[in-house]
């Protein structure tokens, strides 16, 4: 009978000390990847947009590896040149024969949650057949990783991989709106009590938490509601235990916007028993409401204090909680030396905070504050600010990090 060496505490303490200690490093993961080809005929060489969520942090000089089907050709010869991170040339690029992948060292640092694009410029010919194919995407040390289909020639029509319909009411990016999910056939039955999560193209589409009455499916309001990043996970309700098909509701007071960039084929997950299900496409258009900025006085008469109440929209920004909006004011208004927050909502919310420098108010967005592009400012009349002594017209500068945007004129009567 053979015996096991043991192994002394000092020495194997001895080992530990001095073998590299990769663990905390490793298992980056990757979820909701997208694949976008400018040209979708066979045989064609193409720039490829490839996007995706990140669920750990990422590191710069961490690789990305990108894995195309064997059917697809690589340009041995890319480089830095052709890739970018985020709009950010990539450190390092690599092409791998063997494999038919690239591996790209990300040229920043990026963090859990993060949706990331990657771009790849006139380096991939696309395969001589009609056919389905998948590219896969992983990240340095991955114990995971994830795919999307593209189609080519015949196959770029195809609606095979259209699973279900989303249907909101209104598609203006940023806007708030209700969403509805449905004609989702599932190949496993709904369990009561079970999980399952509904994907976002950003995270910044949803508010911090749902409340349970928000959300149903099949009609009845799910029993429990968990976000993390962009994917909202909904707990079975016994209403839809045992059906095979699924329709997702998200009410309007789920706050769950639009994404802030216009564009024609976003697309919503729905995984369900380890299955994952993907929408057809829906649009996001420009909000024709962005360039009305109107403001509300409870008086306009000069010299008198008054109330103001803003409704800016500032497109593709937006307010975020612990997040700060500036006004500035002409010099002929009067400010107090300090505003209480009292006095101050953000969409309704108290701000966290408001400091008065000179002619400029400087408010900061509460915790509980939903991420949004547009934003109703209301500061009482208490607040002490006077209009001016002179008639005229007027108008108040916002900002937001580096968007800016000016209310409509207004006047002020004697």
């Amino acid at each position: 009978m053979n015996k096991q060496k043991k192994v002394l505490p000092f020495m194997l303490a001895a080992a530990v000390a001095t073998t590299p200690f990769f663990a905390a490093n490793s298992a980056y993961a990757v979820k909701n990847v997208e694949v976008d080809a400018d040209d979708t005929d066979t045989g064609e060489t193409t720039d490829y947009e490839i996007t995706f969520e990140l669920e750990e942090d990422l590191d710069e000089g961490d690789e990305i590896i990108i894995t195309f089907d064997d059917e697809f050709e690589i340009d041995e010869d890319i480089d830095e040149n052709d890739v970018e991170v985020e709009n950010k040339e990539a450190n390092k690029v690599k092409y791998d024969e063997d494999d038919n992948s690239i591996t790209i060292e990300a040229p920043d640092d990026y963090d859990d949650g993060d949706e990331i694009t990657v771009e790849l410029k006139d380096v991939i010919t696309n395969p001589d057949d009609d056919d389905t194919y998948k590219i896969t995407v992983e990240t340095e040390n991955d114990d995971d990783d994830d795919y999307d289909k593209v189609g080519i020639g015949d196959d770029a029509d195809d609606d095979d991989d259209e699973d279900f319909t989303v249907t909101t009411d209104n598609n203006y990016a940023g806007k708030q709106t209700s969403w509805l999910l449905e004609d989702l056939d599932l190949d496993d039955d709904l369990k009561k009590n079970e999980w399952l999560e509904v994907t976002f193209p950003d995270k910044d589409m949803l508010p911090g938490d749902i409340k349970n009455s928000y959300v149903k499916i099949n009609g009845s309001s799910v029993k429990g509601v968990e976000i993390s990043g962009s994917t909202v996970k909904l707990k079975v309700p016994t209403g839809a235990d045992d059906d095979d098909e699924a329709e997702i509701e998200f009410k309007l007071a789920a706050s769950v916007n639009n994404p802030t960039s216009k564009k024609d084929n976003y697309h919503v997950k729905v995984k369900w028993d380890g299955k994952t299900y993907t929408s057809a496409d829906y649009e996001v258009v420009s909000n024709p409401d962005a360039d009305e900025q109107p403001i509300t006085l409870s008086s306009n008469k000069a010299g008198e204090k008054s109330g103001y109440t803003i409704e800016a929209n500032f497109d593709d920004e937006q307010l975020k909680p612990y997040y700060q909006l500036t006004i500035e004011f002409p010099s002929s208004f009067d400010l107090p030396s300090s505003i209480s927050t009292s006095y101050v909502k953000l969409n309704g919310t108290k701000a966290k905070s408001v400091k008065v420098d000179d002619n400029e108010i400087t408010i900061t967005a509460s915790g509980s504050f939903y991420s949004d592009n547009d934003v109703k400012v209301e500061i009482s009349s208490s607040a002490g600010i006077k209009n001016p002594s002179t008639a005229g017209q007027y108008s108040l500068d916002l900002s937001i990090n580096d968007a800016s945007i000016t209310t409509d004129k207004f006047s002020i009567t004697k």
